[in-house]
């Protein structure tokens, strides 16, 4: 399948970090790579966050032989190329038409990648190889394919059924395949699967490994010794746990909605849909995530097989992990309340003519009203709640970025107020918006200091209800607290209407002109009175 030529030569010997190419294996000796330059069709996608690629392929059925343009853009599929690097790979291709000089020079930025960056890289590409081969060989001859390699065939093997596929190509599509195997079988590290790398009997109940798109190449093997050796299945979770606790927090992101629905899946497995939709529905109707946990228990216990109640345990620590920066009970923040106290709020809680409003003003009259050592360790549970709370709800970066303007004197309360709740509406899933909305008050009031006022810099006397960032703002100003002046203004927007002037009203008093009596002016061109002139 590989062609060599000169320019691959000179690639692999000058690619930084080069040591980890290993010389492509010339399979037919007369192949030669012809490129010639096409006009791919105008395929939709936003090129300025995926590498997009269209080649032109011959599609054979049992009717009729076509030609048809194929759109593959997965290259950037887990976002681990820059904008820049994107736009350089997208423009390498349109000016040559070279599918394999893509690959090349897109594996050459992946070996300069690590750690969790790496694992989204190798993930990205492997789902690029896989959408071209499919392209050339024809779903059927892929799947082929792939089935050896998900069940442990030597790289050997795999290398000789796809030269049998190659052979039956027509010239265009050999031409691609010459153009994608090099790098490809590189990515898929066909080249060095072990040459004693035997078939190996898997037990079919934990095949649910095989959902985990986001292994690296090692992290597979790791896995595929574990099933050869005979693992337990609570095992495997507990290997799969380490991996995904290993990932940094962005990549952890890209990779939850898989587990999200791989936990359903197993759930549903081990508990019966019936046990699914009892789960579902408590955590739709309840927002304790202490009360879902206790569902999940008594659901467990249930189990008469003590196999699959050890493996639904360990489902439960890997799926709370995965939920995890989603659940916060609203109810932590209300620990520090007195039995009596936490059955008046729960009364008011239950009454549909309370508003929450009301129940908050209650809280805080607890908490103003408690005694000194009692409203000390009260804040410090409040506090403590409110971080965890904005760390599981919007992730440890905007924790951190929150908690240094908590720190920054030129952060007000009414400005902490108005960030948390822009975060708290870009929540999508309506619940934990809901969760969020129903903590910010108490994390305003005592971890933030903010009271409610509306303070504009006398420049408005509006604000919004949940936002509390001033509306309307005038005399040419903008922001939370209208304390910035607008684009093509300027002064300072904390003195009042005439704080903010426009750019070429104040370029009229450069000159200072005050009949002698002064030599200073202020921003407004008005002099300053000296009084010794007068004397």
């Amino acid at each position: 399948l590989v062609a060599q030529n000169d320019y691959v030569d000179k690639f692999l010997t000058q690619t930084e970090r080069s040591k980890h190419w290993k010389r492509p294996v010339m399979i037919k000796g007369n192949a030669q790579v012809t490129i010639q330059r096409m006009e791919p069709l105008n395929f939709e996608s936003d090129e300025s966050e995926d590498v997009v690629l269209a080649i032109l392929v011959d599609k054979h059925t049992t009717e009729k032989k076509s030609v048809k343009w194929e759109r593959v853009g997965n290259l950037n599929m887990w976002k681990w190329l820059t904008i820049e690097q994107v736009y350089m790979l997208n423009k390498l291709y349109k000016t040559t038409g070279d599918v394999g000089l893509v690959l090349e020079k897109t594996y050459a930025q992946l070996l300069m990648t690590d750690g969790g960056l790496r694992e989204l890289a190798v993930r990205s590409f492997r789902e690029t190889c896989k959408e071209l081969l499919r392209v050339i060989l024809g779903d059927e001859n892929y799947d082929l394919v792939m089935d050896m390699y998900d069940f442990g065939r030597t790289g050997e093997e795999i290398r000789e059924k796809l030269n049998q596929f190659y052979v039956q190509l027509s010239e265009r599509n050999k031409k691609y395949a010459n153009m994608i195997a090099p790098t490809c079988m590189l990515v898929y590290n066909i080249y060095g699967l072990s040459s004693v790398r035997s078939p190996r009997k898997i037990n079919e109940d934990n095949l649910f490994v095989k959902q985990m798109h986001w292994f690296t190449r090692e992290q597979e093997i790791e896995i595929e010794a574990m099933q050869a050796e005979g693992a337990r299945n609570e095992n495997l979770l507990a290997k799969i746990l380490e991996y995904y606790e290993n990932l940094d927090s962005l990549s952890q992101e890209k990779v939850s909605e898989e587990l999200k629905q791989f936990c359903q899946n197993r759930v549903e497995q081990l508990l019966g849909t019936d046990g699914l939709e009892i789960l579902k529905s408590t955590y739709k109707e309840s927002t304790s995530a202490k009360l879902l946990l206790t569902k999940f228990t008594q659901l467990i216990e249930n189990l008469t097989n003590e196999n699959e109640r050890i493996e639904a345990s360990q489902v439960g620590v890997l799926c709370q992990k995965i939920y995890d920066a989603e659940s916060f009970d609203f109810g932590e923040l209300m620990s520090w309340l007195s039995p009596d106290q936490k059955l008046e709020l729960g009364h008011l809680i239950q009454d549909h003519e309370i508003s929450d409003d009301a129940v908050y003003e209650r809280i805080f009259e607890f908490y103003e009203k408690a005694e000194h050592k009692k409203k000390m360790d009260a804040r410090k549970i409040i506090e403590s709640k409110c971080k965890r709370f904005v760390r599981r709800m919007f992730g440890n970066e905007i924790a951190t970025k929150l908690e240094d303007h908590r720190l920054d004197k030129n952060f007000t309360a009414q400005m902490l107020s108005a960030e948390l709740a822009t975060y708290a509406a870009e929540i999508k899933d309506k619940k934990n918006r809901i969760k969020a909305e129903k903590s910010i008050p108490i994390c305003n009031r005592i971890y933030f200091g903010y009271k409610g006022d509306c303070f504009c810099n006398g420049h408005s006397s509006v604000c919004g209800p949940f936002t509390h960032e001033c509306l309307n703002c005038a005399d040419n100003t903008y922001g939370i607290q209208c304390e910035k002046c607008l684009d093509g203004f300027e002064g300072n927007a904390l003195i009042g209407e005439i704080g903010c002037l426009s750019v070429e009203k104040n370029n009229e008093f450069t000159e200072c002109f005050c009949n002698n009596h002064s030599t200073e002016c202020n921003g407004n061109g008005e002099c300053f009175v000296i009084i010794s002139t007068f004397f």
